[in-house]
């Protein structure tokens, strides 16, 4: 991951130099109400939450809820990230349109 500073142009004689900023964010990829199916070694790690959950909500730590039992656990993004989640079911794929663009002003 490159994060960076370009010089765009530089005048010598005025001193004033241009630049741009480029930023890197990956997003987490859950949605709120996403069906998820845990690995066996993270719902452990997670209390021993049931292996299928839904994502009650997402801010500065990932929440999940067992549907079953009402049990909820926490994750943190870096736990995350060493072992991204893929959702089984989105709730986001049933909230989306398809439009077909026409024409453009």
């Amino acid at each position: 991951q490159f994060f960076g500073m370009f010089g765009l142009y530089g005048d010598d004689k005025s001193n004033i130099s241009n630049y741009k900023y480029t930023d890197l964010v990956e997003i987490c990829p859950l949605c709120r109400e996403d069906l998820l199916y845990l690995p066996r070694k993270v719902a452990t790690k997670m209390g021993n939450i049931g292996r299928v959950v839904l994502v009650k909500s997402i801010s500065n730590l990932i929440h999940f809820v067992d549907p079953l039992t009402g049990q909820t656990a926490n994750m943190s993004p870096e736990a995350f990230w060493r072992e991204p989640l893929r959702p089984v079911v989105t709730a986001a794929r049933s909230r989306l349109t398809r439009f077909v663009v026409l024409g453009r002003d």
